[in-house]
C-alpha cells in the first residue's frame, strides 16, 4: 500500500511540474499589454493591412476570425467604448488554463484597426475568461 502511495505521489508531482512548465512557457499567459507590445514589434503602427494578414497567416496556431474592409473593430477596453479604424482584423490566438482557475478557459483575441488607407493604427489584445 505504501509503494502505491509513493508511486501516485511521484506521478502527481511530475504532472504538476510538467503542467507548470507548459504554463510558464506559453506566451499567451503574458499580460495583454505585453502581448500587444510583442505584436507591435512584429507589425508596427503604419504596417499595411495586407502585410499584417500575411504575418498572421504565417502562424498556424492562430485563427483569423474576420477581415473587414468596411469597418473597424469595437474597442470595449477603453472608455468610452467606440469603433477603431475603417478596416479591421480579428484573430483568435488561442487559450490557456491557469492553475488557480483550472476549470476556466482564458481565450486570447487580437484586434487590428486600420485607417482608410489600410495602415495599422491600433492593436488591442483581449482576454476573456470563460468556462470549460
Amino acid at each position: 500500500m505504501k509503494k502505491i502511495l509513493i508511486v501516485i505521489s511521484i506521478f502527481l508531482l511530475i504532472l504538476v511540474i510538467i503542467l507548470g512548465i507548459r504554463l510558464i512557457t506559453n506566451p499567451l499567459v503574458q499580460s495583454e499589454e505585453e502581448i500587444r507590445e510583442n505584436m507591435l514589434k512584429e507589425t508596427p503602427m503604419g504596417t499595411q493591412m495586407e502585410d499584417v494578414i500575411e504575418f498572421l497567416e504565417g502562424n498556424e496556431e492562430w485563427e483569423i476570425k474576420s477581415i473587414r474592409y468596411e469597418n473597424g473593430f469595437y474597442h470595449q477596453g477603453i472608455t468610452p467604448r467606440r469603433e477603431i479604424g475603417e478596416k479591421s482584423i480579428r484573430v483568435h490566438m488561442g487559450y490557456y488554463r491557469a492553475f488557480y482557475k483550472f476549470f476556466l478557459r482564458t481565450d486570447v483575441s487580437l484586434y487590428y484597426g486600420f485607417d482608410e488607407n489600410g495602415e495599422l493604427i491600433e492593436i488591442w489584445v483581449r482576454k476573456m475568461i470563460g468556462s470549460l
